[in-house]
């Protein structure tokens, strides 16, 4: 990559030269800044997870943690997604091509989904009936195997977040991104611990870890939601005035 980009000549003469001003760094700012915010709000709803889960018992926890490795694994299908739609929609947008970024959202949603269904199912496969290649311990194996249809329904949600989340950048409804992934974050705290206290020394860990994993798919479903309404009422094509057609 790096033989490449130098060919092309855009590598930069001086690597290490500091910005002259601030305002160099407000663009890159502009962007890091929610997307940053948003990632940690998923860091911690993540981070909260496992500690409800280890709260449950050893078993909970090491069931949460094969299931939360197949759960990052299988996501990641839907990042190159949201890269798409902050390089396909922006020069939409200044064109104020309404119709061809609305094209070109639904397109990408439609992938989404279809990306979603498949790793969700590669997922729900892999807890189902791979548990035995994650861990010896038949009662992991077990607990694995009954969370695997919350695990493809959690899965699916974020691949399918991904294109939303891309869309919402490249409109830039940061605010409006930055407030859901936070609210979700607060509804998702104090159901996790209302599970952690009403399943604490449960021998039974299969339920609450299920319910650990619910919470996600509903914070990721409702996010989701929410964002696309933003973006369709953004995304709505104007009707063309008399005096526009003059023009």
């Amino acid at each position: 990559m790096v033989r490449a980009l130098r060919a092309k000549e855009l590598l930069p003469k001086k690597w290490f030269r500091l910005p002259s001003s601030a305002r160099y760094l407000a663009p890159l700012m502009e962007y890091a800044g929610p997307l940053l915010i948003v990632v940690a709000t998923r860091m911690v709803s993540l981070s909260a997870m496992a500690l409800s889960a280890a709260a449950l018992g050893t078993t909970a926890l090491a069931g949460y943690q094969i299931l939360i490795n197949l759960f990052t694994l299988f996501a990641l299908v839907g990042e190159p997604l949201s890269q798409a739609a902050q390089a396909l929609l922006p020069p939409l947008l200044e064109k104020k091509d309404t119709a061809g970024a609305r094209r070109a959202t639904k397109s990408l949603l439609f992938l989404g989904l279809s990306a979603g269904a498949v790793a969700g199912a590669g997922s729900f496969a892999c807890a189902a009936f791979g548990g035995g290649t994650f861990s010896g311990d038949s009662a992991v194996i077990d607990v694995v195997h009954r969370s695997a249809p919350v695990l493809m329904f959690a899965v699916a949600s974020l691949v399918f977040a991904y294109p939303v989340d891309g869309a919402m950048l490249a409109t830039k409804n940061f605010r409006v991104l930055i407030a859901l992934s936070i609210f979700g974050l607060v509804a998702q705290l104090p159901a996790l611990q209302l599970i952690t206290r009403s399943f604490s020394g449960t021998r039974q860990p299969a339920l609450p870890l299920k319910l650990l994993m619910m919470t996600m798919f509903v914070r990721l479903l409702t996010l989701s939601l929410f964002s696309l309404a933003r973006l369709w009422a953004d995304l709505q094509v104007k009707p063309v005035t008399d005096g526009e057609e003059r023009q």
